[in-house]
Parts: structure tokens; C-alpha cells; sequence
């Protein structure tokens, strides 16, 4: 089972997740301290909705730390970070999982010919265009920890792999799971 959790960010709550910073223990704030101040809105949010997340866990942010390869990890919970402008989103599972958003929009991708005939097969015929095909691998990397240098061989018809998409705020959201 996967559980999303998102926040847009908006005037009436950045002031919120600004303060949230000064509460965030150090090794958090070191991560992020050096980022431009919208990243480091964004990166707090996604701790914000972290520490909410686990308050029924006996986990807390002190207990989250990162793989070498950057993958975020708290033992016993499976858990996937994404940010695109305005949107933030958590992922949490019982299983390995990984996260995507994209803010929803009509591109023209000259990077879909790296792609398999399959794939742009859906980038072509999918309501939301590139942009499932695109929050599917990425969420495919995320959950398996390879990061950006697996995106193009990421194999996103899988059959261990479940994928679940959202559409929320104008934001495609797409989650992705080991099958059971």
C-alpha cells in the first residue's frame, strides 16, 4: 500500500514552511542550507510533510538519513521525495516505492527519440503526453536508487513494477511500487 502526501506551495503557507526549517535537525538543514531559497522551500516542504507522515510511526526526521546514491530511507519505511515548482509530494510504502511530479504541460520532447518505440508510443497517446512516460521512469529510478543515469534504460513495463498516477493542482503525480 502507498500512501501520498502533497503540499502546493502558495503565499498563505510558505511563511509555514519557512518557519519549519528552524525546527529541522541539523543533518537536515546541512543538506539543504546551500540551495537557492525556492529549492530550499521546496526541500523543507517535503520534510514538513515527513515529520506530519510519520507522527503516527514512532519515527521521526532525527531517524531519516540518505544511501550514498541519495536516496532518502528511514528503517522500516519506504519512503520517495518529489518537487516540481510549486507541488511537493511524499511517498510512503510498505514496499520499495519511488515518486515523480511534473507540473501538467504541452511540450514538444526532442529527447523522446532516446526512448523505445513503446514508450513513445505512450508519450504519444497518453492524455497527459511525455509527461506520464516521464514521471513514470522517473519514479522507476527513484524507487530502485539508480538515479538519472538508469532513466533511459529504466523499464517501465516492468511486471513486478506497479505504477499509480494522479492529477492534482494542474501537477501529474506518479508513484511506483514492487508488486507483492
Amino acid at each position: 500500500m502507498i500512501n501520498l502526501y502533497k503540499i502546493l506551495l502558495l503565499d498563505d503557507n510558505i511563511s509555514e514552511i519557512e518557519a519549519f526549517y528552524d525546527l529541522l535537525p541539523e543533518k537536515l538543514k546541512r543538506r539543504i542550507k546551500d540551495k537557492n531559497k525556492e529549492e530550499k522551500i521546496r526541500s523543507t516542504a517535503c520534510y514538513y510533510l515527513l515529520n506530519d507522515a510519520l507522527q503516527t510511526t514512532g519515527h521521526s526526521l532525527l531517524d531519516l538519513y540518505y544511501s550514498d546514491s541519495g536516496k532518502p530511507l528511514i528503517d522500516g519505511i519506504f519512503l520517495s521525495f518529489s518537487h516540481k515548482d510549486k507541488m511537493c509530494v511524499l511517498a510512503l510504502s510498505d514496499t520499495p516505492c519511488g515518486v515523480d511530479t511534473e507540473k501538467i504541460e504541452k511540450k514538444d520532447y526532442k529527447a523522446l527519440s532516446r526512448f523505445s518505440k513503446k514508450e513513445q508510443e505512450i508519450a504519444r497517446n497518453s492524455p497527459y503526453g511525455f509527461m506520464e512516460l516521464w514521471t513514470k521512469k522517473e519514479a522507476l529510478i527513484k524507487l530502485t536508487g539508480e538515479g538519472i543515469k538508469g532513466l533511459i534504460s529504466a523499464d517501465i513495463f516492468d511486471e513486478n513494477i506497479n505504477f499509480f498516477m494522479e492529477e492534482a493542482s494542474g501537477y501529474l503525480i506518479t508513484a511506483a511500487t514492487l508488486k507483492k
